[in-house]
């Protein structure tokens, strides 16, 4: 079988498991999101892998695959664009400042303690951000499947892994900026960024005050050309190209591009429908697929491997769950903080990345890669269960009152 045979053949299980994974899913009572990453496990060198025959051969994440790694990069894109177009602007003003402030402070907390378990553990400095993060990437598909997105449970929720997320970020990418260039002014390049979303957003405003009907037609429910869906990719695909010019993770890019679009138009109507079928109907799936496709969890096996995973996952959940009572501040109940502390407890996919730029900057081994990913993958797959057995009926309540009010709002670019 030749390359391209091959490479047509990987795209279409992946692709096949994107469509029966929810199905399935449903059945078993986890979140699509799990039962995704479960796939990938299936298909990579752990399970299909490990058998003696061609096919463990194809599928072999070794083997490079570029169609399906755009595909899944791409998705990767998608999910922090998503993120950021979620955040509902209107409902955060509401809430005020003091929220943001305590969320800022759970982030604070959780960094503190992570730095302390690191050293406990005897592990690098570096962990400290892989356990205070937060995974949009995770959180985010969880809400949406709960419908509890638009809730105020749901806000503080997104807030708090917003945040998270977004301060690693910054972390993660000055660190990276400092190792390659010092403490010269390359630095502050990352300052470049935030001062063309502020230009591109006064802009923007600009021609939507002169010109609103021009507008309108991003958000019609029917148009030929589908300008909405065009407009919002190219917006992201532009702020994820001005990341990559100035040396900084274009994930960063692709938040802060959603986040002006919610800004900009607060309720984004049919549009938003559109992107999340595109997004979370194919690519945001494949890149879950893809994720536990390159995981193998032989390397379990390995002198202390388990002991540094145990340790890991301790401090992970003990790094959400000794801050979460700061969130009580916000209008959530004990049992809501509870398993909020729960399901944010997951690093998840910015911890992947975080550890793969770890790597290259040196400050981490291939061993604390794969003990990061083994974390990233065991904390996915109880924390949704943990945030749903903890909220139980109210959940289902939650999700009826946020389509409700979802239901009410209207437009207003």
């Amino acid at each position: 079988m030749g390359n391209q045979e091959e490479a047509s053949l990987v795209l279409l299980v992946v692709v096949v498991g994107a469509f029966i994974v929810p199905l399935i899913s449903v059945r078993f009572g986890i979140p699509a999101v799990v039962g995704e990453i479960l796939y990938g496990l299936l298909l990579g060198p752990t399970v299909i892998g490990a058998l003696p025959s061609s096919l463990s051969s194809i599928l072999d994440p070794a083997n490079p695959q570029p169609l399906l790694q755009f595909f899944a990069d791409f998705g990767f894109l998608l999910l922090m664009f998503m993120a950021g177009l979620e955040i509902d602007f209107d409902l955060l003003a509401q809430q005020g400042r003091r929220t943001l402030l305590i969320t800022m402070a759970f982030f604070i907390f959780a960094c503190g303690l992570g730095w302390l378990f690191a050293h406990w553990l005897g592990l690098s400095g570096f962990y400290s951000l892989i356990l205070a993060t937060v995974s949009v990437g995770l959180v985010l598909p969880i809400l949406r499947e709960y419908g509890i997105g638009r809730s105020h449970l749901g806000q503080i929720i997104l807030l708090t892994a917003i945040i998270a997320d977004f301060l690693t970020i910054i972390a993660v990418t000055v660190y990276d900026l400092v190792v390659h260039y010092g403490s010269g002014p390359q630095v502050f390049m990352i300052a470049l960024l935030f001062v063309a979303a502020a230009v591109i957003l006064w802009g923007l405003k600009v021609l939507v005050w002169w010109y609103p009907h021009y507008f309108r037609v991003f958000f019609e429910q029917e148009h030929a050309a589908e300008v909405g869906v065009r407009g919002a990719l190219a917006m992201l695909f532009i702020f994820a190209a001005i990341a990559e010019l100035v040396h900084i993770e274009a994930i960063l890019g692709a938040f802060l591009a959603g986040a002006l679009i919610s800004l900009l138009f607060r309720d984004t109507g049919p549009l938003t429908s559109k992107l999340s079928g595109i997004s979370f109907g194919f690519f945001i799936p494949v890149f879950f697929i893809n994720v536990g496709r390159g995981l193998d969890l032989h390397s379990l096996l390995e002198p202390g491997q388990l002991r540094v995973l145990a340790g890991l996952v301790a401090a992970a959940y003990a790094c959400k769950l000794l801050p979460a009572p700061l969130l009580l501040a916000t209008g959530l109940t004990r049992r809501q903080v509870g398993a909020v502390g729960c399901l944010l407890a997951t690093p998840f996919s910015l911890s992947i990345a975080a550890a793969e730029i770890g790597v290259r900057l040196g400050l981490l081994t291939a061993q604390d890669k794969v003990a990061i990913i083994l974390l990233a993958v065991t904390t996915a797959l109880i924390s949704p269960m943990l945030f749903r057995l903890m909220l139980g009926e109210s959940l289902t309540k939650l999700s009826g009152a946020s389509r409700t009010t979802a239901g009410e709002e209207g437009l207003h670019p």
